[in-house]
This record gives C-alpha cells, sequence and structure tokens, in this order.
C-alpha cells in the first residue's frame, strides 16, 4: 500500500484503541499485524521528526524546540511537510471489520485507508 508518512503519522492516537476493540480472533490478527507495522513507521519518523527539531531548535528552559516564529521556524515548517508528504509503500493491506462492530467515528477516520467495513 502506497501512503505519506503524513497518512501514517495520522493514525498513531488510533492506533491502541482499535487494539482495545473485541474482534474474532482472525480479525484481531490482521489488526494487530497492521498497528505493529504503522508503529515501527510511526517510530522512524518521530526520529526524523527529532532531528529537526535539534537541527532547527534552541533550548528553551532546558527543552529543545522550534519555536514558533523564530528565524527557523519557517525552515522547520519546510522540512516537516516534506517528511510527512514522503511516499513509502508498506506491506499491508485492508482489514475487513464486521458491520455490528461498535467503534468510534474518531478512529474510523483516522485509519479509513487501512479498515473497511464489511460489506461496504
Amino acid at each position: 500500500m502506497e501512503l505519506t508518512y503524513g497518512d501514517i503519522f495520522s493514525t498513531q492516537d488510533s492506533l491502541a484503541e482499535v487494539l482495545k476493540v473485541e474482534v474474532k480472533a482472525s480479525v484481531g490478527i490482521k489488526l494487530a499485524k497492521m498497528v505493529h507495522v504503522l508503529q515501527d513507521e510511526i517510530k522512524l519518523i518521530f526520529d526524523q521528526r527529532n532531528k529537526l527539531i535539534e537541527k532547527h531548535g534552541e533550548k528553551v528552559k532546558g527543552v529543545v524546540q522550534v519555536v514558533d516564529g523564530s528565524k527557523k521556524w519557517k525552515e522547520f515548517q519546510v522540512e516537516i511537510n516534506e517528511l510527512l508528504a514522503t511516499k513509502t509503500t508498506l506491506d499491508i493491506t485492508k482489514v475487513q471489520l464486521p458491520p455490528d462492530l461498535i467503534i468510534s467515528p474518531s478512529i474510523l477516520f483516522n485509519l479509513e485507508k487501512f479498515i473497511e467495513i464489511e460489506g461496504d
């Protein structure tokens, strides 16, 4: 599946939540595999983001951060946007979820590229 790092990064809040949903074991293992692949990619994205923060940031109260409006803010924004627009291919397929599953709309929204409802 071809995705951008932005697509992947936007899933981070919903990944743990989707694993709490009770489904048949055959669906659960597919969800677990999908989450595992996405979490590995999210770690890489965080590592790169942290490098950009170190590159463009300054120490504020002992913490390195890129201050909005600082000289390097615009450069940081350009580079982080380039990172998030970068395309990658992951070996995952959409997971079919049963239509009677109770799941929050925010999870469905964040994971819409990775899950489908059976029968749709």
